[in-house]
Parts: structure tokens; sequence; C-alpha cells
């Protein structure tokens, strides 16, 4: 039995400044990147606009989790990244060689 190749991984995070867009968009396929590149590609979503980014700044606080309460689009950005740190070997990938990218659309 082959064992899998362990590959470099890519985290994509979309722009749009936490307003608008996801990784529907057909400049967000991965398959070109990671048939060239030998990578895995992984593409993540997170809440945008008022489901993802509302603060009401009637609370001030420099306590962590809750800034990660208020900030929901940037925690399920954290959990999907925990995610893919615990199961990217199921599809090939090692998590010692990471890459982030984002776009500035």
């Amino acid at each position: 039995m082959n064992k899998l190749k362990s590959l470099p991984v890519i985290i994509y995070i979309h722009g749009g400044g936490f307003n608008y867009m996801g990784i529907s968009m057909e400049a967000y396929n991965g398959a070109m990147i990671s048939a060239i590149g030998n990578v895995v590609f992984v593409t993540i979503n997170y809440r945008v606009g008022l489901l993802g980014f509302f603060d009401n700044h009637l609370e001030e606080t420099t306590d962590a989790q809750n800034q990660y309460d208020r900030n929901l689009g940037l925690y399920d950005q954290i959990m999907a990244i925990e995610w893919v740190r615990k199961n990217i070997h199921h599809f090939g990938g090692i998590f010692l060689f990471l890459f982030f990218f984002d776009s500035c659309i």
C-alpha cells in the first residue's frame, strides 16, 4: 500500500473588507493551483457584514474571549484554521508546511 505524500497546505482567506463576497467566485477555485503547485489548497468561508463583525461598542473590554464573541467572522476563521490543523492529514496535507494568503478584491 502506497503512503500518501504529505503536501504543503495553502489556506486562502477571501477579501471583501469583511462586508461581502465568499469563496463561490471562480477566481477562488484552487484546482489549478493544486495541480500546478502540488499542494493542498483550502478555502474557507466566514460570516461577513453585520452577522460577522457587529460591534455595538456598548462595553469596552480587553478580554480576548469577549473580543471573539463580538467579531464572529474572525472567530469563524480561527475555527476553520483549527479544523484544518486537526484534519488536513486526511487530505494528504501536512500542517507543518502551511501558507496563508488573501486577496484585496
